[in-house]
């Protein structure tokens, strides 16, 4: 942001204290060395190495945290505007300023005092500023109306308003060249994709530059002055040469990414991505990737060149800055540096569950004669009969490996050599039905024993007390549910909103208007992947009162809307379903559930709940297609109340009036014909709404809302609701449905 380069020299003294945190902090895999705890989600962090502190935003409490360099302490919580989304400091005038993206207002603060000296109104959605020390100017970015604001830091008043194109995300600026970068992710009616090149002084737009899709988060290289933008929808980092303009290069990361940060000492990107929920370090003079390390939560990021570590603030819960350490810069901080698994003899991981699925093991690569890597891999958590693969990097590219079949206890083992040898830091990631379950960094040495599985702890009943459904507006194709719930009795319990919005673009992120959401925040739900669904819960202080309204929105345009109504609301088929099944149960089970499928181009949007599977049980939906064989689809594990979605992408259109088949334990458990049209589960669909829900901590709540209370204000018919999350992620799941706060990552910007 505004002091990049007297960031980089001199960031970070407050690591130096952490140094107690961290040996206290939870070391989740090589390369992550502590946290320190937060209040809540991150959504600007920035350095001042003048006055050695540290500035957090916090958008759940509408505070700046001010927080000691050197000691980690908290000094100040300074109250700013609602929605803070974005942090810049001026280190010559000791100013620091906060975007405020609900208020619409930029908040200046003394850095000597933590006073408030004044709001600055007239904003238009900002999501992101940065700051030129120079010349004092502040440059803000106005997503809602696709311009970016130039503000005189001395008279603290705006003096310039510049079209920038639409949806603009971040901005960057090189002191240096005097330039202004600004991307421009879009919005519902005009694409955006690009970066905008302005003249500091004058204000006037240089270049357009095309990059990725959704192109977020900037970052200016003191040392090479080359741009870096992250590309949300396509899931890529575009580079982009600062005196030219020309794009460079283009360079594959993880699923939607939020942050990034350059360390100029080792010229290595680190590159967050919520989506994936790990970090991907780039080598900024080959542009490869050098490693991938997985995250408890990605947000923010910024640089610690002098010990050679980056920062990175999680946006869901448990809210914290992870210390990341930069892989070639390990020396720098007195720790091992990185070795090839020949010269290391030998690397191994401890594999963890990505989401819901209780899926953990190790894995070791141990070197051998010609170039050679034996991998051996042992697991647990998987269904019986299930098969598992490893993908296993191998430099620049990766290696899969098959497992045998797990047995009846749920263990696998798998074991093959391969050509090849790994780099420590690598990322070994396993997979089930082309899902990633598990993942884990790989690591000098023997890999520690696998954590086991949590125990199922059953929690209460939980009620709908009211919900809404989101109906598109003109010209829009998302629709959506929220259903506000309660665990029983519902006088004594909080009100949690459970919302599912379906119909967008893959990347696109999508933010709820709540009645009663904490200090009337919006919920800011986390980027949609290729299924275009997306999941997200918030805890509110009191139920939605009946008439209120509900409003999705994305780059501030308003997608779908609807009023709160008492009782459940039932899910409804995606707008552009063709077709659709009602799953009935087959024989003496109970099984039953709801398909639907939605065009995607010459491919198909599969999605599926189903409900009545044994806790545990693995089912898969045989889809009858057009042209081709059938393909079979696998479900994720399910829940304890024995509910499970699954949702794919198929490779052409299903055959209408041919039956659909649910299989478990190689029995068919449960079909359905195809027929035109969406569909939509029904009290007589197979007792497919309204079963009792026992959800499992910490996987994500149940899938099937319960029935409202029968009596008070909200007292309705028995009935339930499926909802169904976006099964293309679990780790999308697992995030979004965890994260209370939901702070605006569609906002999230450099620091």
């Amino acid at each position: 942001m505004t002091t990049r380069a007297a960031w980089l020299r001199g960031m970070m003294a407050v690591l130096a204290a952490t140094a107690a945190l961290a040996a206290g902090g939870p070391l989740r895999a090589q390369g992550i060395l502590g946290t320190i705890p937060l209040s809540g989600g991150a959504q600007g962090v920035e350095f001042n190495p003048a006055t050695n502190r540290l500035y957090v935003a916090v958008g759940a409490l509408n505070q700046l945290l001010v927080i000691d360099g050197t000691s980690g302490a908290t000094l100040a919580a300074v109250p700013v505007g609602g929605g803070p989304s974005a942090v810049a400091v001026n280190s010559a005038s000791n100013r620091v300023y906060v975007a405020s993206g609900t208020a619409n207002s930029l908040t200046v603060v003394d850095g000597g005092t933590n006073a408030v000296l004044t709001t600055i109104p007239g904003l238009a959605g900002p999501a992101g500023l940065d700051v030129n020390p120079t010349t004092g100017r502040v440059y803000v970015a106005n997503s809602a109306t696709g311009t970016l604001a130039i503000v005189d830091g001395t008279t603290n008043t705006v003096v310039a308003t510049v079209p920038v194109g639409p949806g603009p995300r971040d901005v960057a600026v090189s002191p240096t060249t005097n330039r202004v970068y600004v991307s421009s992710a879009g919005t519902a009616s005009a694409p955006g994709g690009a970066v905008a090149v302005l003249d500091g002084t004058s204000g006037a737009v240089l270049a357009t530059v095309p990059v990725g899709s959704r192109p977020g988060a900037l970052a200016v290289s003191p040392a090479t002055g080359r741009v870096y933008v992250v590309n949300q929808g396509s899931n890529s980092v575009s580079v982009l040469d600062g005196t030219s303009n020309a794009v460079l290069a283009t360079v594959s990361v993880g699923a939607a990414p939020v942050g990034l940060a350059i360390n100029p000492t080792t010229n290595h990107v680190l590159v967050t991505s919520s989506g994936s929920n790990d970090a991907t370090v780039i080598d900024g003079s080959t542009n490869a990737v050098v490693a991938t390390l997985p995250l408890g939560g990605a947000g923010e990021v910024a640089a610690n060149p002098a010990l050679g570590r980056f920062v990175v603030a999680s946006q869901v819960a448990p809210f914290g800055l992870t210390l990341v350490q930069d892989p070639a810069g390990s020396a720098l901080a007195g720790l091992p540096t990185v070795l090839p698994a020949s010269a290391a003899g030998g690397l191994s991981a401890t594999l963890r569950p990505l989401g819901p699925l209780p899926v953990s093991g190790s894995v070791s690569l141990s070197p051998g004669a010609g170039g050679q890597t034996t991998v051996a891999a042992t697991l647990q958590g998987v269904s019986a009969g299930s098969q598992v693969t490893l993908a296993v990097p191998l430099g620049g590219s990766s290696v899969t490996v098959g497992c045998a079949p797990a047995g009846a206890g749920g263990a696998a083992t798998c074991t093959q050599t391969v050509s090849g040898q790994p780099s420590q830091g690598g990322n070994v990631v396993v997979s089930l039905g082309g899902q990633a379950v598990a993942q884990g960094a790989l690591v000098s040495g023997g890999a520690a024993a696998a954590p086991a599985p949590p125990p199922a702890v059953a929690a209460a009943p939980t009620q709908a007390l009211a919900g809404v459904l989101l109906a598109p507006v003109a010209g829009s194709t998302v629709n959506g549910v929220c259903n506000f719930t309660t665990a029983a009795p519902a006088a004594a319990a909080a009100v949690t909103a459970d919302c599912l919005v379906q119909g967008l673009s893959p990347g696109q992120a999508v933010t709820l208007s709540l009645p009663g959401g904490p200090a009337g925040l919006p919920l800011q739900c986390p980027a949609a992947a290729s299924g275009g669904t997306v999941t997200c819960s918030q805890a509110l202080s009191a139920a939605p009162p009946p008439g209120s309204q509900v409003t999705a929105s994305a780059a501030g345009l308003p997608l779908a809307q609807g009023a709160v109504a008492a009782g459940p609301q039932a899910l409804p088929a995606p707008v552009r379903a063709t077709a659709g099944a009602i799953l009935q149960p087959a024989g003496a089970t109970a099984v039953s559930g709801v398909a639907n499928f939605t065009p995607s181009g010459t491919q198909t949007i599969l999605t599926a709940a189903l409900q009545g599977l044994s806790p545990g049980q693995q089912a898969a939906l045989q889809v009858p297609l057009t042209v081709g064989p059938a393909t079979s689809v696998p479900c994720p594990a399910a829940s304890a109340s024995g509910q499970a979605v699954c949702s794919q992408l198929l490779p052409g259109t299903p055959q209408q009036g041919a039956p659909l088949v649910v299989l478990a334990g190689g029995q068919t458990v449960a079909q359905g014909a195809i027929v035109a049209g969406s569909q939509t589960g029904s009290a007589g669909a197979g007792s497919l709404l309204g079963a009792p829900l026992l959800p499992l901590p910490p996987s994500p709540p149940g899938l099937l809302i319960p029935p409202a209370p029968a009596s008070g204000p909200y007292a309705t018919a028995p009935g339930g609701v499926p909802i169904v999350p976006e099964a293309d992620s679990a780790l999308l799941l697992a995030l979004g449905l965890a994260s209370l706060a939901a702070p605006a990552l569609w906002r999230r910007r450099r620091t």
